[in-house]
């Protein structure tokens, strides 16, 4: 009987073992008794490398540049204190679309009235415009041997009454030496009238009273432009109701009626900026305003716009208002001459 109690503890002794070694051992069991497996770690993203470079200072490059700088901006100054630009010929007024009949011609002297030779020369003259907005065109000349240059514009595309400018070249463009340069230079009128003034037009401008109420095709704008010896008549169109609508309809309904007479129209209205008030010292003020618009009869397209302010003072209301609209008139006329 105790060989066979042996044998018994022997095979139970076994089996334990073979059951620990199948089931438990290859496993580890959680709190919540879940079989838990090998995490799979990804891998991170690198950290970033930082390289260390060489410590350098730039403050001694920055400043020899600025002082290479500030020399050369010194000597341009001092190389321009003594000069003198002076214009010895300028083109008369053109018309849009006619070049000048004679070039610009300009002289540099030193201070003792010697001519500069190869002296660098920028001008600056009106080249593009969108209404009253103006773009301008530089060009760098030099003078010849006797100090002296010749520049004549390429044909002009659009009209201006303004100024073309010779200076000496900035050597940069800070604010102290283009103001030193442009001091230096010389000015010189750069007038062309629009090619319009030759053609037949029609005006369609109203004047407004004080309470903002249409009255009649301006008189004093029409009489302006005939004294400048424009062709221009009143329009057809007697009623002011086309300023509130679009442009397009006020020239498809004057097209109806005059067909291809006319070749430009002017249109817009003149009024109060504010009631004629009296000031401390008895006297009158107006303020009036012109909004203007230019078309080419051939297409409807608008060529100009401008906008015009005008005050005046005086002893009495009628003379101030009278005043007034003859100075904005002459301003306007002036403006679409030179500008459409």
């Amino acid at each position: 009987m105790k060989k066979i109690v042996d044998v018994k503890k022997y095979f139970i002794f076994i089996i334990t073992g073979i059951f620990l070694c199948v089931f438990i051992l290859p496993c580890s069991c959680n709190t919540t008794g879940k079989i838990e497996k090998a995490a799979v770690k990804k891998n991170a993203a690198p950290a970033p490398v930082t390289v260390q470079e060489e410590e350098c200072d730039p403050q001694p490059d920055n400043e020899a540049k600025k002082n290479v700088s500030f020399s050369a901006e010194k000597e341009f100054k001092n190389k321009i204190s003594g000069i003198d630009f002076s214009v010895s010929s300028a083109p008369k007024q053109t018309t849009k679309n006619v070049s000048f009949a004679s070039p610009y011609i300009v002289n540099v002297k030193d201070s003792s009235g010697c001519g500069i030779p190869d002296f660098s020369v920028t001008v600056s003259w009106p080249f593009s415009r969108t209404d009253d907005s103006i773009v301008y065109e530089t060009k760098i000349l030099s003078t010849d041997k006797n100090g002296s240059l010749v520049f004549t514009p390429d044909i002009p595309k659009y009209s201006f009454d303004d100024s073309i400018t010779f200076y000496p070249t900035p050597v940069s463009s800070e604010p102290t030496i283009l103001q030193a340069a442009f001091a230096a230079g010389i000015s010189a009128p750069y007038e062309v009238r629009t090619d319009y003034a030759k053609k037949t037009g029609v005006i369609y401008v109203f004047d407004f009273d004080e309470n903002g109420k249409a009255g009649t095709n301006s008189q004093y704008l029409l009489r302006e432009f005939i004294n400048s010896g424009i062709r221009i008549g009143n329009s057809p169109i007697a009623t002011s109701n086309y300023l509130s609508k679009p442009i397009e309809s006020l020239y498809k309904a004057t097209y109806n009626i005059v067909g291809n007479a006319y070749a430009f129209m002017i249109c817009g209205s003149i009024k109060y900026v504010k009631p004629v008030e009296a000031n401390d010292d008895g006297k009158y003020v107006c303020q009036l305003e012109a909004d203007i618009s230019c078309i080419d009869m051939k297409d409807g397209s608008v060529v100009y716009s401008t906008h015009q302010t005008e005050s005046a003072a005086a002893d009495s209301k009628y003379k101030v208002v009278d005043t007034c609209r003859n100075s904005l008139a002459a301003k306007t006329a002036h403006a679409v001459l030179f500008g459409m």
